[in-house]
């Protein structure tokens, strides 16, 4: 009986190796890759407060756009992407679930235009 279970282990070890180098893999691709270009006009937000987006303004810690420091942080740069996903689109739906003007939801292009 356990000369049955060795062959098992060793295959499921095998394969969790593979899985974590994997995805250590991809995680070093993320962080390297460079951002999509996103479509942004400033004068569509202006009823949001620019600190709402621009934190750095408050503690005077930094300027410019988000991707000079958070694509830049290795804390934050993996997760960046779904990060900027869930800020950017999950105000637009709290706008669009008050029947405000929501702007784009699901529509890639619609914010990531073609170079």
């Amino acid at each position: 009986m356990l000369r049955l279970a060795w062959p098992w282990c060793a295959a499921v070890l095998v394969f969790l190796v593979v899985l974590y180098a994997g995805h250590a893999w991809r995680q070093q691709q993320l962080a390297r890759r460079p951002m999509l270009p996103t479509g942004f006009e400033h004068i569509d937000h202006v009823d949001i407060h620019c600190a709402d987006c621009h934190h750095n303004w408050l503690d005077g810690t930094g300027s410019g756009i988000c991707y000079n420091c958070h694509k830049t942080d290795a804390a934050v740069n993996r997760e960046m992407e779904a990060i900027f996903h869930q800020f950017c689109r999950g105000c637009h739906v709290d706008e669009r679930a008050q029947g405000e003007k929501s702007g784009p939801l699901r529509s890639c292009a619609a914010c990531h235009p073609a170079q």
